[in-house]
């Protein structure tokens, strides 16, 4: 039995043995064994196990697997001579395709009416769909909001032509051709296409292809939807003096466990980066550790820090500790007790804009935008650059800022159009919203609408929960859809996603809600066991 004691957050583990087993005792002539809590381990460490009071539940589990489950099939067989022929019966047979079957014969006579010593049992592994993928398993990765089209071919190595079909897509996926007939001893590309609108995440699914007898053929796709990392660098040689710090990363409570998570250290109140590096896994701990060299000039200054979030493709701002001070050649934090570097709900948001016009909204609640100027602080306008709502507007002047107008705040619920001299990124950091307390009315007309949700949606998935009207009309700054009572809403709006504004024209009033989940979403991206260096340079 393998224990693990924790210590602060690491694992350490420690052999030990539990026969649960004592001596025997002769009792009245009977050799009884007596029952023990001792640990058998010699090591000094290891203690006794002890006695629960009351239920205790973990999560650590044994490595085991359930045993294969058995099922008894019904069969036909024909003996004659030497020979014995056993066939399932035929409407069995796509259920038994690439599985395994254990056949047992027993009582069997010679000519001379000897029987067999011991049953004779074997294995047969059955394999008779003549049609089947080529590839064992499809393997990708993609970035978020990237195309990604794929080929797979199928084959059939039988002597007729057999239909198919390509069943079990998940929603961001389709098949051309999804059905179809394949002549003999011939193959056939499948072109696959991965829904734009697929979020950041590990995604692992079956697909299968059905032959018109019944037989599936199972071919498995892992997907991952990744977002590139912040560009954080750092230049050692620009500072006299470093410091270390070894810790963890946890997010919402969890320890961190994916390597390609980041923690930066930054001097506070600025974008000044002193250090910044990865998770790494430990095996001689079996721990997730940060290693972080702290490089600076100034004894003193004081630093907080940031955590990429790869999983979600999120930048965490509120970090605790929210602030350590810069020591030269100080180290804090051991393997046994690391810092531990808490995100909490707090995000960084980045909306890129170019030279120009653009239709912008905003999906975090932000604790400065009822404060234009303040909200606004991460762009560098020009005289005359512009702002407006649907109804408002302000203009940005040199000496007082974006003052000529009447926007006081900003309504995450609303779109906004910006017009900038030089291309430039909005930068603020907020909570996130719930989507389901934040109803949008609409009037009849033109609506400008943010979006709200944290995930990018397929346009039909984004609306589901509002009932459009024929001809209603959905656009942002390039593309637009048409709603269709027929087949919901078309053309080249294909998914809506944050940090974009949109136009919605109505028929009539009415409310529109967003969804608080998508059929875009995935598991989160998959723990590496190996590390991710990022240069400091």
């Amino acid at each position: 039995m393998d224990m693990n004691s924790k210590l602060a957050g690491n694992e350490v583990g420690l052999m030990v043995y539990f026969p649960f087993e004592g001596y025997y005792e002769d009792n009245l002539g009977v050799m009884h064994q007596n029952q023990t809590l001792r640990n058998f381990n010699a090591d000094l460490n290891a203690k006794d196990a002890v006695i629960c009071v009351g239920n205790a539940f973990t999560t650590d589990a044994p490595n085991m697997k359930d045993a294969r489950p058995v099922q008894a099939i019904a069969y036909d067989y024909v003996a004659s001579e030497n020979a014995i022929i056993i066939n399932p019966k035929a409407h069995l047979l796509p259920q038994l395709e690439k599985n395994s079957i254990e056949i047992t014969v027993d009582g069997i006579e010679d000519k001379y009416g000897n029987r067999m010593a011991s049953p004779a049992t074997w294995t047969a592994y059955l394999s008779r769909n003549p049609v089947r993928w080529e590839d064992e398993r499809r393997m990708f990765t993609k970035e978020v909001y990237q195309s990604l089209e794929f080929t797979a071919t199928i084959k059939n190595t039988g002597g007729q032509q057999i239909g198919f079909s390509i069943t079990n897509l998940p929603a961001w996926l389709t098949a051309s051709p999804s059905s179809g007939v394949l002549n003999l001893e011939s193959t056939r590309e499948i072109l696959f296409t991965v829904n734009p609108a697929i979020n950041v995440g590990e995604y692992n699914h079956d697909i299968i292809l059905r032959t018109e007898n019944g037989f599936d053929e199972r071919l498995p796709l892992a997907l991952r939807v990744y977002k590139k990392p912040p560009d954080w660098k750092v230049n050692p040689s620009g500072a006299e003096a470093s410091m270390n710090i070894v810790g963890c990363i946890m997010i919402e409570g969890i320890l961190s466990t994916d390597v390609l998570d980041l923690v930066a250290a930054f001097k506070k109140g600025t974008d000044l980066i002193r250090g910044v590096n990865n998770v790494r896994y430990i095996p001689e701990f079996d721990s997730y550790l940060v290693f972080l060299n702290v490089f600076g000039n100034v004894v003193g200054e004081e630093l907080e820090f940031m955590i990429w979030d790869a999983s979600t493709g999120q930048i965490t701002d509120d970090v605790s500790p929210d602030s350590i001070v810069f020591k030269p050649n100080a180290v804090l934090g051991t393997t046994l007790e690391p810092v531990v570097f808490k995100g909490n709900n707090l995000f960084r948001q980045y909306i890129p804009l170019a030279k120009g016009w653009n239709w912008v909204s905003f999906n975090k609640k932000a604790s400065n935008q009822n404060n234009l100027n303040s909200f606004l602080g991460s762009l560098e306008p020009g005289e005359g650059d512009q702002i407006k709502s649907q109804i408002n507007f302000n203009n940005f002047h040199n000496d007082y800022g974006w003052i000529l107008g009447s926007i006081d705040s900003i309504d995450n619920r609303r779109m906004y159009q910006i017009k900038i001299s030089n291309p430039d990124t909005i930068i603020y950091s907020g909570r996130y919203l719930y989507p389901e307390e934040e109803p949008i009315e609409l009037a009849t007309g033109w609506n400008h609408i943010g979006y709200l949700p944290d995930l990018s949606m397929d346009i039909n998935d984004a609306l589901r929960l509002y009932t459009a009207g024929n001809s209603e009309i959905i656009k942002s700054q390039f593309a637009f859809s048409m709603f269709d009572d027929r087949v919901g809403w078309i053309e080249t709006l294909e998914m809506m996603q944050p940090g974009v504004g949109y136009m919605l024209k109505v028929n009539k009033e009415a409310v529109l809600d967003y969804p608080k989940s998508t059929v875009f979403k995935g598991a989160n991206i998959p723990f590496y066991s190996s590390p991710v260096s990022y240069p400091l340079e």
